[in-house]
């Protein structure tokens, strides 16, 4: 669902036709959940869950999304083990922010956004696609790169060009990262929880060879409905693959005194349920789409953030995401 417009960012897709799959390292297990395992990229804690949120600035400047975060741990009183940001497809990374993420010792959740996916597939943007793989290699750094997500929303659909064509992008991106020996680099899939209640989510799933994390972005508009609920379908999708979890986008309203807090304190107890969940990351930003305002933020409100602060200080949710090697 965030697109991130508040952010000012473009959002594209994908598609193409398929390729080979490229060769991926041996899969580690996870102790903890004998059938998760990952291939590149940072490995999941064995028990717990990593914290992480994605934090909108107030200027939109490497500094203010650094002051931003710095802020927001401050707010809940321990570093975050996860921060997100997003780049368009053209736009060149790692950013001054996303070294400063990894340099500070958290886990860098980077969200790519795509273009057409035909001519991605057909190489007319290899050349790109390269440097992107070299600057995130070079970084030297075990990062996790979300590329095209929510390629499920229907908005997207005239750059995505349908699942077939979603899939052989992503190969195809894959492929030239593997050639480069980008392998402290690890790919979430992350559609949108919706698209496993309606059934549209699962064609766009490039396969276990292809996913080191599985992912859904997860939002209720109105907290009566709970996050067990929203993500009830991905989670019984999810329990057939052995990858672990991310939660890259979380977010709720505010509908009334405690209810936001309940619904976050709900949606903890579901990760624990779910051993397979390995990192939860809250949108922390409110965004303008389509003529309607979503107040994801829980900041200004002390209950809600509150919540956060409890997460912080659990020890389960206090975990942290291996070294690649």
């Amino acid at each position: 669902m965030a697109v991130l417009i508040a952010a000012g960012m473009a959002i594209a897709a994908c598609s193409g036709s398929p390729e080979p799959a490229p060769t991926s390292p041996a899969a580690r297990p996870v102790s903890g959940h004998p059938t998760t395992t990952t291939e590149a990229g940072p490995r999941p804690p064995a028990n717990g869950v990593v914290l992480g949120a994605w934090v909108q600035p107030q200027v939109y400047t490497d500094p203010g999304r650094i002051q931003a975060v710095r802020d927001y741990e401050q707010a809940i009183g321990r570093p975050l083990g996860l921060v997100q940001d997003f780049h368009p497809w053209d736009e060149s990374f790692p950013s001054a922010f996303d070294r400063y993420v990894v340099n500070s010792g958290a886990t860098l959740l980077l969200s790519w956004a795509g273009t057409n996916t035909q001519q991605i597939a057909e190489g007319k943007d290899d050349a790109l696609i390269e440097q992107r793989a070299r600057a995130l290699k070079d970084l030297g750094k075990p990062v996790l790169l979300r590329w095209r997500w929510e390629m499920d929303r229907p908005n997207l659909a005239s750059e995505v060009l349908g699942p077939e064509q979603y899939v052989a992008a992503w190969r195809h991106i894959r492929e030239i990262f593997a050639r480069v020996g980008a392998d402290n680099v690890g790919w979430v899939w992350c559609p949108l929880a919706g698209g496993f209640d309606s059934g549209a989510a699962e064609a766009y799933y490039p396969g276990d060879d292809q996913v080191d994390w599985i992912c859904a972005d997860v939002y209720a508009d109105d907290p009566s409905v709970p996050f067990a609920k929203v993500a009830g379908s991905f989670l019984t999708w999810a329990a057939a693959h052995p990858r672990p979890i991310v939660f890259a986008e979380v977010g709720t309203q505010r509908a009334g005194t405690g209810q936001r807090a309940r619904w976050l304190r709900d949606a903890a107890t579901t990760l624990r349920d779910n051993v397979q969940v390995k990192s939860f990351v809250y949108f922390e930003s409110n965004v303008n789409r389509d003529g309607r305002v979503r107040n994801w933020s829980l900041r200004g409100w002390s209950d809600d953030l509150g919540v956060m602060r409890e997460l912080a200080d659990d020890r389960y949710f206090g975990a942290e995401l291996l070294p690649d090697r």
